[in-house]
């Protein structure tokens, strides 16, 4: 094994025993919902290298990683780990990164006018549609510092037992442009004024391999308009979970069950949900028809975009009994909301 694939080893490894760290998805039942009259809606977008947004107040790098020591270790050792552990993820990164950087300004500027806090927003309310439900409210305060992987969700439940509403939706987005291919992780928590978390829904949206060619012509063709379609396609596919969970959460449920034994004995990362993969086909225009492949995970699920063409050709690609589905028709992209200039 060469020394690359002996450091992206290490990184899977400890990529596993963080995720292996986090809280598992739930769900609100729909007593808990109708009691609800209003949820504040704080989102967060890092504004961190390779990312190609603004915005953001975490201070916390996305490629900030936290390794659980052994037990019985020492603090300071365990300090020791995870600054070893940070450093070699930079290192990964910065190998890993050539095309990223050339592309840095090219695509950022192709989305320079993208308020992609907003957009998740403006994606989420218009999901709602005529269901009822409790009333989203804006929310005013700065966003938690600690992220739930940092101190098991306790500074976003603190932050939510301080809110005027009855619960607080804390939702952070992180897109990321790399050597191989764009993804975007999102997270999402409902939690109770009362510190209760009710939803706890994570979607990692994988965008296609980066076409064949020069790094220069790789650039050019996510530069023309494709990242701004797939940063609108991930948006939507982190929110439609959630959305479902708040206004249908009747058919929500029905889904949960369907899942819930297959998803309980999956390992931590299946293998046809990690080859999972958007088609470039959906980033072709604006008003290509899509369909979204999703994979329940054991910690979130795996979605990508296919055309709706491609996926009535090869319906049986990734699936897996129980588990990997194709989306209904998706409900529309709204236009990004754009900053003020």
């Amino acid at each position: 094994m060469n020394r690359f694939h002996c450091v992206r080893a290490s990184a899977l490894m400890l990529l596993t025993c963080l995720t292996g760290c986090m809280s598992t998805p739930h769900a609100p039942s729909q007593e808990q919902l109708r009691a609800l009259q209003s949820i504040e809606v704080l989102v967060n977008v890092p504004a961190v290298p390779f990312s190609f947004v603004r915005g953001g107040t975490s201070g916390i790098p996305a490629t900030t990683v936290y390794v659980q020591p052994p037990a019985g270790m020492s603090a300071g050792a365990g300090v020791g780990i995870n600054i070893v552990a940070n450093v070699a993820f930079a290192a990964i990164d910065y190998a890993m990164s050539a095309t990223s950087r050339e592309a840095q300004a090219p695509v950022s500027k192709s989305v320079e006018d993208f308020d992609l806090a907003q957009t998740v927003v403006a994606q989420l309310l218009s999901m709602r549609g005529s269901a009822p439900g409790p009333a989203l409210v804006p929310g005013r305060a700065e966003f938690p510092k600690n992220s739930p992987m940092d101190d098991s969700g306790q500074s976003w439940i603190e932050h939510a037992k301080a809110s005027s509403a009855d619960a607080t939706l804390l939702i952070r987005v992180v897109p990321m442009f790399r050597d191989f291919r764009v993804t975007m992780q999102s997270e999402a928590w409902l939690v109770s004024r009362s510190g209760e978390p009710l939803l706890v829904s994570r979607t990692h949206f994988i965008g296609p391999d980066h076409p064949a060619g020069s790094r220069a012509d790789v650039v050019k063709w996510w530069a023309d308009g494709r990242y701004r379609r797939w940063l609108r396609q991930g948006v939507r596919a982190a929110m439609w979970p959630v959305a479902q969970e708040l206004w249908t959460p009747a058919q929500a449920e029905d889904m949960r069950k369907r899942v819930a034994e297959q998803a309980s004995q999956l390992p931590v990362m299946t293998a046809t949900g990690e080859k999972l993969r958007s088609t470039a086909c959906a980033l072709e225009s604006d008003s290509a028809p899509v369909v979204y492949r999703f994979e329940r995970q054991r910690y979130r699920v795996n979605a990508a975009a296919w055309c709706a063409g491609e996926a009535a050709e090869r319906p049986g690609d990734t699936d897996v009994p129980g588990i990997s589905w194709f989306s209904e028709p998706p409900p529309p992209l709204v236009a990004p909301v754009l900053f003020l200039s």
